[in-house]
C-alpha cells in the first residue's frame, strides 16, 4: 500500500508540475506577443519622429525661415504678440500660406476633376478572356488620421493614386473617432475616394498583402 500511496503522490506532483509549465509556456506566449507589439508601435513611433525631425530640418534650412528670424526682432517691435497689430499680420500670413500652397483650388479642382474618374472607371473594361485577379489589399497604420495637420495630409496624398490599383485602408488608433469622406473634405480639403478608414487591431496587419 506504502508503495501505491508513493506512486499516487509522484504522479500528483508530476501533473502539478505539468500545469505549472502549460501555464508559463502560455504567459510566455502572451509576453513574446506583447512583445511584438510593442516593437511594432516603437518603429511606428521611430519612423514618425524621424519624419518631424526632418520636416524640422527643411524648415529650419530654408531661406524664409532664416529671413524669418532676420525679421523677427523688427516685426516684434513693430506688431507686439497679442496687438491688434499682431493679431492683422497673422491672419495676412495664414492667407498668404495657403494661397501659395493652392489649397483654395484644390476643392473646385477635385469637384471638376470627379466626372473624369468616373468616365475613366466606366470605360476602363477588361479586355475580353483575360482572367480576372483579385486587387491586392494595402493598409497603412495612421496614428494621428483623426486630426487635422500635414502628417495625414501627406499620407493621403500618397494613397489616393494608390486606389486605382490597390484597396487601401487607413487604419486609426483604437479610441479614435473614425472620419469619414465629407470630413477629409472639410477639414483637410482632400477627396479620400475609395479609401475605408477603420480601426486598427492587434494582428490587423498580417491580413494585409501590402502594410505601411
Amino acid at each position: 500500500m506504502d508503495g501505491l500511496w508513493n506512486v499516487d503522490q509522484a504522479i500528483r506532483r508530476r501533473d502539478i508540475a505539468l500545469g505549472e509549465r502549460a501555464a508559463a509556456l502560455e504567459e510566455n506566449k502572451t509576453l513574446r506577443g506583447e512583445s511584438a507589439r510593442l516593437r511594432r508601435e516603437i518603429s511606428v513611433r521611430q519612423g514618425e519622429l524621424e519624419g518631424v525631425l526632418r520636416r524640422l530640418s527643411d524648415i529650419e534650412n530654408s531661406a524664409g525661415w532664416r529671413l524669418l528670424n532676420r525679421l523677427r526682432p523688427l516685426l516684434r517691435r513693430v506688431a507686439p504678440r497679442g496687438s491688434l497689430r499682431f493679431r492683422a499680420l497673422m491672419t495676412f500670413g495664414r492667407l498668404g500660406l495657403a494661397v501659395a500652397s493652392g489649397r483654395p483650388l484644390k476643392r473646385p479642382l477635385a469637384i471638376a476633376a470627379s466626372p473624369l474618374k468616373a468616365f475613366r472607371r466606366a470605360t476602363a473594361a477588361e479586355p475580353a478572356g483575360r482572367p480576372r485577379v483579385r486587387r491586392l489589399q494595402m493598409g497603412c497604420y495612421a496614428e494621428h488620421g483623426w486630426s487635422v495637420g500635414g502628417g495625414i495630409a501627406y499620407t493621403l496624398q500618397l494613397l489616393i493614386p494608390l486606389t486605382e490599383y490597390y484597396d487601401v485602408e487607413v487604419l486609426l488608433p483604437p479610441g479614435a473617432p473614425l472620419r469619414d469622406q465629407e470630413w477629409y473634405r472639410q477639414n483637410l480639403l482632400l477627396d479620400i475616394g475609395a479609401i475605408k478608414v477603420r480601426h486598427y487591431s492587434s494582428g490587423i496587419e498580417n491580413t494585409y498583402d501590402i502594410w505601411l
